[in-house]
């Protein structure tokens, strides 16, 4: 068994229970031959989404049957060539439902409010007697009575919307598989993103959804629109983003997931004004990275008693 980065010591302990666990000695991520040499003999790897699981290391790694990645994302892997190595895949969801929305909603308000940049202001010593308070200074946006439209309304983008209730929002959402799901009105993405004030990405990065907010769809949004991703930075083109904050159309784009990461500092759209960006946090929070390690351990265990895993993300 081995496993790509620290984890809690208790995780630790019950995996060893059923295994012997190599663990890589360093919080830096292992290179891809890094990797291949320190997984040679291993059955089971438990990584991160900063490790790409792809068919060159399948190849050299013959004894690897199971992956398990703490994350529920699994676009770092390829899941086709597990498929055809008879490689079964273990993910985490679930379990990073409410930290994700939390920060879903940390974004919205600190963006639509200006807080960060509010906060600086005053660290900056600005606030002066001669601008203590004045009508037109630090103007954000009010939420209740707009439309938060979310794209994506899986267990997310459904919390993300229940917490949309308590600002007396108006919430439409779009999924490419209708569902039942009281106080949203679903619409097609195109009237989406016509209707709504406020849009969350809270869709899962597929072939289908990469680049799924470009230029295209942001034409289609209103004037001022403040767009909010925690899925994944793929999803939403960035030139794309970037131009229509350049041109005065968006209104702000508030981040927590980039197309390449880590992201580059300066990066024109990250250092954009209107741009409030964070390191990929959505679920940083101490109990929701306990969990994840200990679902990702869950589906190795069950994969050795029966040679299939808890939570498959090749379903």
């Amino acid at each position: 068994m081995a496993v790509t980065r620290s984890l809690p010591v208790d995780v630790i302990k019950a995996l060893q229970d059923v295994a012997t666990v190599n663990l890589w000695p360093s919080d830096t991520p292992p290179t891809q031959p890094e990797l291949i040499h320190f997984a040679q003999d291993a059955t089971a790897l438990i990584c991160l989404l900063t490790d790409s699981i792809n068919g060159e290391l399948l190849s050299a790694l013959p004894h690897l049957k199971c992956v398990s990645t703490v994350s529920v994302g699994a676009d770092h892997i390829d899941l086709q060539a597990c498929r055809e190595a008879g490689v079964a895949v273990g993910c985490t969801p679930g379990v990073l439902v409410d930290a994700t929305a939390d920060l879903t909603w940390a974004l919205l308000l600190g963006a639509g409010r200006r807080i960060v940049e509010a906060n600086q202001f005053v660290k900056d010593d600005n606030w002066h007697f001669e601008n203590r308070w004045q009508l037109n200074m630090m103007l954000g946006i009010d939420l209740a009575g707009k439309t938060l439209g979310i794209v994506g309304l899986g267990e997310v983008g459904q919390a993300v919307a229940k917490r949309a209730q308590g600002f007396g929002m108006n919430v439409i959402g779009y999924n490419r598989s209708p569902k039942t799901l009281a106080q949203i009105e679903q619409v097609s993405l195109d009237q989406l993103l016509q209707r709504s004030d406020v849009i969350s990405i809270n869709v899962a990065l597929t072939d289908d959804t990469r680049d799924l907010i470009d230029e295209q769809a942001l034409s289609k949004t209103r004037p001022n629109v403040l767009i909010v991703n925690t899925a994944r930075g793929g999803i939403v083109n960035e030139e794309a983003m970037l131009a229509s904050l350049n041109s005065g159309h968006v209104g702000g784009y508030a981040s927590d997931v980039w197309a390449k990461e880590p992201v580059d500092v300066n990066d024109p759209l990250f250092n954009h004004e209107r741009v409030l960006g964070l390191p990929h946090i959505g679920s940083a929070t101490h109990s929701t990275r306990i969990a994840m390690a200990n679902r990702a351990i869950d589906n190795v265990r069950k994969f050795i008693v029966d040679g299939t895993v808890r939570f498959s993300a090749l379903d």
